[in-house]
């Protein structure tokens, strides 16, 4: 699916359903119970604390990578990757059995084939790593998108992530903002989930300067607050031999996006080590963060950062583990709540338009979902928006499940002028901006000038086709605020060259209807 560059988005996603109230039934946590003899699917209800294993049978004999592991809330299937040569099984999020398992394909030749596994609920699709050891001993990480029917897999990445552990689970999707991210080693990797584009590369800071050992975990996005969120690994000053075995203090900490620093949530240690590498999952309508921990689900408060309790159960005979890639089911929450993509995200950018090129706009919505355009002046084709006017253009939609549980989007789009640009070459003091822009032939166009004297000073203006360098017209001896726009002009983008007594006085760029 193409898609523009440049826009502004307000998108909107509700669950719909009953009010919340208090702490009741907040939704789901759907898992992989692994016992001796294999790997059972189970549903937690988080209050109160039940386990229910959906089936007696397993879904797979074998263990699991950790945390490697994502649902499709519309679908009810959970996806998980499994033995070697690596399998990706979907198993029936209800009922606990399994739909398919395919052995993922390896065009990469990759050491790891598939891991970090996300699902982007807009366009039904499947994304992942596949990890490449170099004879030097480094890894290249590479984004790509895996058929869970087939497992074919279409290489997205025209370059490989470099310096990045493949790590496990330490991953999660914006679908609405097609973006991936993961946490490998010490840096933060963003990239395009549509295209494979790698969209940035961030060092992650040691946020404790006091700390011997520190590092990031347990990555997840939250979409209502446009904002990362995982687990501060500190190693502790001093041994607690009172404690469990292996101890580092965990704190939740956040990133705001694009542009945050990652900082503390938490206050105090949450709770000490023994955590599974990338068990975790985000329930961004309750501001809940779960991870599991010593065999128990950690339910953290996404806000302050405190430890709201801890789930935990009789342990079945021959357990290894009871919250196996652990998984929150948004849509069975009987809630009503509301995701907004921020003004800060990299999707919330105007839309410049020339007013005389072409211009499409496509829904950020993904091919999953079903709606239609509501408002904009402009001509539907296709399923997209052909623009013919500046202003406010609107697209509603919605995607519903098979449980009845629906999401629904909202997105508008803001298109107006290209931004002149001015050019102020009177020891600085010259600033002209043009409006109306864009204009058509015969508008008086009216100039905000720092300029004291334009109503007084004769001009020469050269109407320059940008692009060509052509000169399409020249006026003499113009006062500024008299200027109109020629007739004749062809459609398209201008520069306003103003020059009085051979001497240039600044530039303004125009669009012409």
């Amino acid at each position: 699916m193409n898609r523009i560059a440049a826009f502004t988005v307000c998108g909107l996603i509700v669950l719909v359903g009953g009010p919340l109230t208090g702490w009741g039934q907040t939704g789901i946590l759907v898992a992989l119970r692994h016992q001796t003899d294999g790997l059972r699917l189970t549903h937690t209800e988080i209050a109160p604390t039940s386990i229910e294993a959906l089936t007696d049978n397993t879904i797979t004999p074998d263990g699991y990578p950790s945390g490697v592991a994502d649902i499709d809330c519309f679908g009810d299937r959970f996806f998980y990757v499994r033995g070697i040569p690596q399998r990706l099984v979907t198993a029936d999020a209800v009922t606990g059995q399994m739909i398919q398992q395919a052995i993922v394909e390896n065009p990469l030749d990759a050491d790891v084939r598939l891991s970090n596994i996300a699902y982007d609920w807009t366009d039904d699709r499947l994304i992942g790593t596949a990890a490449i050891t170099s004879t030097l001993g480094d890894t290249q990480l590479r984004l790509v998108e895996v058929d869970p029917a087939t497992g074919a897999v279409e290489v997205l990445s025209t370059s490989a992530a470099m310096g990045a552990a493949h790590g496990s689970g330490n991953c999660d999707l914006d679908a609405a903002g097609n973006r991936y991210f993961l946490l490998g080693a010490t840096r933060l990797f963003t990239w395009d989930a549509m295209t494979g584009e790698m969209l940035g590369i961030e060092l992650v800071p040691d946020l404790d300067p006091t700390a011997s050992g520190q590092t990031l975990t347990h990555l997840s996005y939250h979409p209502l607050h446009d904002a990362l969120y995982a687990l501060h690994k500190r190693e502790p000053d001093s041994y607690d031999f009172d404690g469990p075995i292996f101890q580092s203090e965990m704190r939740l900490v956040r990133k705001d996006l694009p542009d945050g620093e990652w900082e503390f949530v938490s206050g105090g240690v949450i709770s000490m080590d023994g955590i599974q590498s990338g068990q975790c999952d985000l329930d961004p309508f309750n501001d809940r963060f779960y991870y599991v921990q010593d065999g128990k689900v950690r339910v953290v408060d996404c806000n302050s950062g405190d430890l709201l309790f801890t789930l935990n159960v009789a342990d079945p005979p021959g357990l290894i583990s009871e919250w196996a890639n652990l998984q929150f089911h948004d849509l069975s929450t009987p809630s009503t709540a509301t995701i907004e993509i921020s003004e800060g995200s990299p999707l919330a950018e105007v839309i410049e338009w020339d007013g005389a090129s072409e211009l499409v706009l496509e829904p950020m919505a993904g091919a999953a979902l079903s709606g239609d355009w509501t408002a904009g002046p402009g001509e539907m084709q296709g399923g997209n928006m052909v623009v013919t006017d500046f202003g406010t253009f609107s697209w509603a939609g919605a995607r519903v499940g098979a449980n009845g549980g629906q999401i629904q989007v909202s997105h508008t789009f803001q298109v107006v002028p290209l931004s002149p640009s001015s050019i102020a070459d009177l020891s600085g003091s010259l600033d002209l901006r043009v409006s109306p822009n864009p204009a058509r032939s015969g508008d008086r166009l009216n100039f905000a000038t720092s300029w004291v004297h334009e109503s007084l000073t004769p001009l020469r203006v050269e109407w320059i086709e940008l692009g060509t360098g052509r000169v399409a017209h020249r006026a003499q001896s113009v006062i500024l605020r008299e200027l109109v726009v020629p007739e004749g002009l062809s459609p398209g983008m201008y520069v306003l060259n103003f020059d009085a007594d051979g001497q240039v006085l600044g530039r303004s760029r125009i669009a012409v209807r």
